[in-house]
């Protein structure tokens, strides 16, 4: 499957906003994101995984050569929770 670089970055984007929303239940308790890394599934000269990602507001880029599912785009967020008793 061939898919451009501005439908696998849109993509990126929404899967670091479904991991946070997901994972929390919303973004409201998020204080902020401290990591990110970005997995593209992509042939070895493929020069654009930064760009991939940048939909997921600039985490790290690595190239893989496949991911589950066949995804496109995988996204790890690590992230500063709130105090509840705030």
């Amino acid at each position: 499957m061939t898919v451009e670089v501005v439908q696998a970055a849109e993509a990126a984007s929404w899967c670091a906003f479904d991991a946070l929303a997901d994972a929390f239940g919303g973004l409201d308790c998020i204080e902020r994101a401290s990591s990110m890394l970005g997995s593209v599934a992509c042939r070895e000269r493929f020069d654009q995984r930064a760009v991939v990602v940048d939909g997921a507001s600039r985490p790290s880029a690595i190239g893989v050569a496949a991911l589950p599912l066949g995804d496109v785009v995988e996204i790890e967020v690590g992230v500063s929770v709130r105090d509840a008793a705030r």
